[in-house]
């Protein structure tokens, strides 16, 4: 494959708070690479480490919600709204009328892990987790979310 460097493009990515739950969420821009082959035509981009395809939030942002969503002693087993009212972008819930409120991306998401994250065998959220903070020894939100991050880019699918 041969490959040129075809520009570049800026793209929005939402950074979520890693230690301390009262940061704001950050809606941040950060450059995608963009290659051509040359032999079919076909534009390939190159994300940065931790920028998901197709996904506003940050894969950290994203394992973040997951911890907080996840069920003791793996998560915190908040609520959704709990989460949201934290994690989401949009910090004030008030325009939003469903009772019990669901965050339905978490779903997306999970949805999505396995090609995220296909070296991992994934039955459920916690078990996926559960293999996140055995592989970093403890509790810590940020070590787990560095095996998080490098899983991912060990084992992340191609786009």
């Amino acid at each position: 494959m041969n490959v040129h460097g075809h520009g570049k493009r800026e793209r929005s990515v939402v950074v979520a708070p890693v230690l301390d739950d009262d940061d704001d969420v950050e809606l941040l821009e950060c450059w995608v690479r963009r290659y051509e082959c040359q032999c079919c035509g076909a534009v390939i981009t190159v994300l940065p480490k931790g920028v998901l395809p197709r996904c506003l939030y940050s894969a950290a942002a994203i394992v973040t919600a997951f911890l907080l969503v996840a069920a003791e002693p793996v998560g915190e087993g908040l609520s959704e709204a709990d989460a949201y009212d934290l994690q989401g972008m949009y910090r004030r819930r008030c325009w939003r009328t469903l009772d019990p409120y669901r965050w339905r991306s978490l779903d997306r998401w999970f949805g999505m892990a396995g090609r995220w994250w296909p070296g991992r065998a994934i039955a459920g959220l916690e078990e996926l987790l559960l293999g996140f903070v055995v592989d970093a020894g403890s509790h810590d939100r940020r070590e787990v979310l560095v095996v998080a991050l490098g899983a991912h880019a060990r084992w992340g699918c191609t786009v």
